[in-house]
């Protein structure tokens, strides 16, 4: 991942919601839970809600991944391909 200044926005808008959403990490991976990119999809939805003043910006699924990783969660590739870029996590969270 690149670390330009809008990708570490996007890693601390992931954080933010991690901790909105009270996430936690679970002895296993979670695959019934989606992956990085629905997650981050998530994130973005979540940054345009009427409940939250930061305005909407876009989040890569790589951020997505790095946030994860930072907090502490495990990733599992969610395929065998050699360049798999979505991942399942050990994470547990309220639905915001």
């Amino acid at each position: 991942m690149k670390t330009d200044h809008t990708e570490l926005e996007e890693v601390e808008a992931c954080k933010k919601w991690l901790k909105h959403t009270q996430a936690k990490k679970t002895k296993t991976t979670r695959y019934n839970r989606g992956h990085g990119y629905y997650f981050k999809h998530k994130v973005e939805n979540w940054l345009r809600s009427d409940t939250n003043s930061e305005q909407y910006r876009y989040i890569s699924e790589d951020s997505f991944n790095q946030a994860m990783r930072e907090s502490g969660f495990d990733l599992e590739p969610a395929s065998n391909a050699p360049n798999c870029r979505s991942f399942f996590y050990n994470v547990s969270f309220k639905e915001s």
